[in-house]
């Protein structure tokens, strides 16, 4: 069921102290029942009707002008106001909730290129979600949106709760306004990390949080991996499942990770992208990477050795030998006696220990 009566509640100049304006009704604002997604084509007069989502709803509120948003969760209410904060107040007024799963070192101009680009031709079309702490708003969804606001210089538009939420209600909500794009494999793996009970299976966890086993196994494995490393990717975001699942066979194979990580470092400054495109770097940079870790995985050196094949006796009775430039010396003998053995010690005594 969707409200709509009067305007935005603007705030540019909300300050650190000032509470989340109460002067906007829940009347005023639109509603969504989570509860109800789910369950919106079980009716068969519904098939034709555009499905609701959260990404849908959250737009509407800047689209039609609405003041805010009620969701219901479990039969529960939340109430979220809707403002607007200018780009110079967004990283005084606003900080990145602990619960969200972004890895903020990633939100580069880079990797926000074509985010920033978009909010700044047509401004900041979906809204993001956050809750009211001393003052300070806490974003759980939309950091990137957040970050590419500063880049773009332009309002940071956000639907802010006057209460803190349960993890539950915050991945749902995740998982709801993030259909355009998933954190990472690599950041949501950090996430299961943390989620994952104790004395709990992977296939376990996976089906009480309804994702893939497959999926859940590669992003446990991911996070693993030394972050040093997939920070010199060039875009961190956009490294997908199956350059983390060689990632995993490759590194294992280095004795030393701080040496590929300097020659890594090197080679960074030294590649050549044609590309823009994300995948294409991160495709040329893993493959700059496999030749390195070809270069210096932990093999047992291959010795230059030579073999003198020797007969002692008769019939099978056949002894061999062989030393190395290091000095090792590996003998068989094939059923010797003690005159085998003593022609193999004069031998190499006259050869090898002159």
């Amino acid at each position: 069921m969707v409200k709509r009566i009067g305007e935005k509640d603007k705030v540019s100049s909300f300050s650190q102290k000032s509470q989340v304006p109460s002067s906007v009704g829940q009347a005023h604002s639109r509603e969504l029942n989570l509860d109800e997604l789910s369950k919106q084509f079980q009716n068969e007069e519904l098939e034709e009707l555009e499905p609701i989502t959260l990404d849908k709803e959250l737009a509407k509120v800047v689209s039609e002008n609405s003041t805010g948003l009620t969701i219901t969760y479990h039969g529960e209410e939340t109430h979220f106001n809707y403002m607007e904060i200018e780009s110079q107040d967004i990283e005084v007024r606003t900080q990145v909730a602990p619960e969200n799963g972004r890895i903020q070192e990633w939100l580069t101009p880079y990797s926000l290129n074509k985010l920033a680009d978009s909010i700044r031709s047509r401004g900041m079309i979906k809204p993001a979600l956050g809750y009211l702490d001393n003052g300070i708003i806490y974003v759980i969804d939309g950091s990137s949106r957040r970050k590419a606001c500063i880049f773009a210089d332009k309002p940071f538009r956000i639907l802010v709760s006057e209460r803190r939420f349960d993890s539950s209600f915050i991945s749902e909500l995740s998982s709801e306004a993030n259909e355009h794009r998933e954190p990472s494999l690599y950041e949501r793996g950090l996430l299961w990390s943390e989620q994952i009970n104790k004395g709990e299976s992977q296939a376990q966890f996976a089906k009480r949080i309804k994702v893939n086993a497959a999926l859940v196994s590669t992003g446990l494995k991911a996070c693993q991996i030394n972050r040093d490393i997939i920070d010199l990717f060039p875009s961190p975001p956009d490294i997908g499942r199956t350059t983390l699942t060689k990632l995993d066979k490759l590194l294992p194979q280095v004795k030393e990770e701080a040496i590929l990580i300097d020659l890594l470092r090197e080679m960074t400054g030294e590649l050549v992208f044609n590309s823009e495109d994300p995948l294409q770097r991160n495709s040329l940079f893993l493959d700059s990477l496999t030749k390195i870790v070809d270069d210096i995985k932990d093999t047992k050196p291959k010795e230059d050795k030579f073999k003198v094949n020797s007969h002692f006796g008769n019939g099978d009775r056949k002894g061999s030998f062989t030393v190395s430039k290091s000095g090792a010396l590996n003998a068989k003998i094939t059923r010797p006696s003690k005159k085998d053995i003593e022609e193999l010690i004069k031998l190499l005594e006259k050869e090898y220990l002159s």
